[in-house]
């Protein structure tokens, strides 16, 4: 049995986390974080040291496509900020 895929590619940066799977089973350490995860470009991998569960997700799409797509909406937010700013100076033509 494998992780949720929704729950694992929503994971947006390496590091512990609680595993889904066996965290509810825990009786000693409930608060420990078990599911390591790694994310790279072109997916996810993670292993559980609790319950052994290990995998690899691939992202559907290309993860540079993502951040390129991220970064226009970055760049356009800064864009309104500024426009936003003139106004209230203004300074717009």
């Amino acid at each position: 049995m494998s992780l949720d895929r929704q729950f694992i590619l929503g994971l947006k940066r390496s590091g512990k986390y609680s595993c889904p799977s066996c965290q509810h089973e825990r009786t000693k350490n409930k608060r420990d974080t078990p599911l390591s995860v790694t994310v790279e470009s072109d997916g996810v991998l993670y292993f559980c040291h609790h319950c052994n569960q290990s995998g690899v997700e691939h992202y559907e799409e290309n993860k540079q496509q993502y951040n390129t797509i991220r970064k226009q909406e970055r760049d356009n937010r800064t864009d309104v900020n500024k426009l936003e700013v003139r106004k209230r100076h203004g300074t717009v033509w």
